[in-house]
């Protein structure tokens, strides 16, 4: 009996101190010393695996092979794209070409050692640039907002007109001016060297957005400004032809400088069908929009941008590959709704579906720039009006958001 007492009295003593506040941090300590030491053996697996592949794909040489074939097609294809940048011009078609391809070889580091670094020239900044387009039936459409000969080129009040017409978007990045804001020049109609390729009946439209002030002449423009699917919004100037009237009239907010009417555009002696204007703009981000004037009267173009002020330089805003789209679900009063389901869906990507988190934000990542998505919220608790959205993604959004009806 007394033995058995002992028995139980060691097992219950033993029983006691492993159950102890120590042993218990003691036990806590070693599962996360564990934890610890299989993530860092697995982000090392992982790391392992990558430059092992990277390895194999760039560098054949450590295992005694010529250049793989794979990266040695996208630098051919690479300079092959930068041969005709520099020739033919930085049409959108190209830049998204060249920066899919430069982030393809990016990924195990190729492109400082097979590039040379002027092959970012297209994006590098001048006071002057000329930029080859064309314009094609193919092209992706828009409701081309109506234009008028006097103001801003853009009829009173933008109204929603039945003008589908094929265009193509440049986003550009307006730095360093002694003063702003500066005088910049848009058009068609551009000098030697940027004349008028062929009589394409164009229209040129300025689109720009700032946090505060006025929207062109204020500093900081922001990305994103132009939608397709509203092309009203944010519009400050357009052009639909420099005919000798369509940008004569002079006077603050007209299609001139705004201050020297004597800087106005006039006809364009070389092809009338042609398109521009000058304005005064604050620095940062602006978009250009170069638009048929309807979906078959197509064909190439030259857009010259020229901001001549001293130290004043414009780049072409290298479109990335990939962006993100986010935005919050809110009741009328302001609440977020959490657990409430969104979905992505569009061209060239598969149907994606998030849901809310606990404030209401959203975010889809990775997506595709230079399509139109649509974006669609539902749920069983709240009703919508509008209940979608579509976006032109060419660069972060983090705004597209929802209001319930209750």
């Amino acid at each position: 009996m007394s033995a058995l007492h002992s028995r139980r009295g060691i097992f219950n003593s033993s029983y006691f101190k492993l159950n102890s506040p120590q042993s218990r941090v003691i036990a806590l300590r070693r599962n996360q010393m564990l934890s610890k030491n299989l993530k860092v053996i697995r982000y090392a697996g992982i790391f392992i695996f990558v430059a092992v592949l990277c390895s194999v794909l760039v560098f054949p040489s450590l295992r005694g092979g010529a250049a793989s074939p794979a990266v040695a097609d996208l630098q051919k294809e690479m300079e092959t794209v930068k041969a005709e940048i520099e020739s033919k011009g930085a049409t959108p078609a190209r830049i998204k070409h060249y920066t899919h391809l430069d982030n393809l070889l990016s990924k195990c580091g190729v492109v400082s050692q097979t590039i040379e670094p002027t092959i970012k020239a297209p994006f590098a900044p001048a006071a002057s640039l000329c930029l080859n387009g064309s314009l094609a039936a193919t092209d992706q459409v828009f409701n081309r907002p109506a234009n008028q000969t006097t103001g801003s080129g853009v009829a009173a009040g933008c109204p929603a007109g039945s003008n589908p017409s094929v265009y193509d978007v440049y986003n550009f990045n307006l730095t360093g001016c002694t003063v702003f804001p500066t005088e910049v020049t848009i058009t068609t109609c551009g000098p030697a060297g940027c004349a008028p390729v062929a009589a394409t009946d164009t229209v040129t439209h300025l689109y720009r957005n700032v946090p505060a002030g006025d929207p062109l002449t204020a500093n900081g423009g922001l990305p994103g400004v132009f939608n397709p699917a509203s092309p009203c919004t944010n519009i400050r100037a357009a052009n639909a032809s420099l005919n000798g009237g369509a940008a004569s009239t002079p006077g603050t907010g007209n299609t001139c400088n705004q201050t020297n009417t004597a800087n106005c555009l006039g006809t364009c002696a070389a092809n009338t069908l042609t398109s521009g204007f000058r304005r005064q703009l604050g620095s940062g981000r602006f978009t250009v929009v170069i638009s048929a004037t309807n979906t078959t009267d197509t064909g190439g173009y030259n857009l010259y941008i020229d901001a001549p002020a001293s130290g004043c330089a414009v780049a072409l805003s290298p479109l990335a590959a990939t962006a993100s789209i986010g935005g919050r679900v809110s009741n009328p009063s302001g609440s977020g709704l959490s657990k409430v389901a969104v979905t992505l869906s569009g061209n060239g990507i598969q149907r994606q579906q998030v849901y809310t988190n606990g404030f209401g934000y959203y975010t889809f990542s990775e997506v595709p720039v230079g399509d139109n998505y649509v974006l669609t919220v539902g749920s069983k608790q709240y009703t919508f009006n509008p209940a979608t959205r579509v976006i032109n993604l060419e660069d972060n959004i983090s705004d597209a958001d929802f209001v319930s009806e209750q």
